[in-house]
C-alpha cells in the first residue's frame, strides 16, 4: 500500500512564541499581570494577559473600544457592559 500524500495549508503569518522568562510582568496594587502575547506581536489583532487578582482586587471600572474575553480558572469576576 502506498503512503498517503498530504498537502498542508501555508501561511505567511509569523509564529508567536511566549516563554515565561521573556514575559513582561506588571504589579498594580495587589494584582499581577503577565503579558503573555503583546498586541505588537499580532499586528494589534490580539493580546493575551494572564491576571492574578486576589478577592476584591481588579482594575477600576473602565472601557475599551475592542472585544475582551475572560477565561476564569478559579473564583469569579464581575463584568459591567455599557450602563
Amino acid at each position: 500500500m502506498m503512503a498517503e500524500s498530504r498537502t498542508f495549508p501555508t501561511t505567511t503569518r509569523p509564529l508567536t512564541v511566549s516563554r515565561p522568562e521573556d514575559r513582561i510582568n506588571v504589579c498594580v496594587g495587589a494584582d499581577t499581570y503577565s503579558i503573555v502575547v503583546q498586541g505588537s506581536q499580532t499586528e494589534e489583532k490580539l493580546a493575551v494577559i494572564d491576571m492574578l487578582i486576589p478577592p476584591g482586587g481588579g482594575p477600576i471600572p473602565h472601557a475599551h473600544e475592542c472585544e475582551e474575553t475572560f477565561y476564569v480558572l478559579e473564583g469569579e469576576v464581575t463584568i459591567f457592559c455599557h450602563d
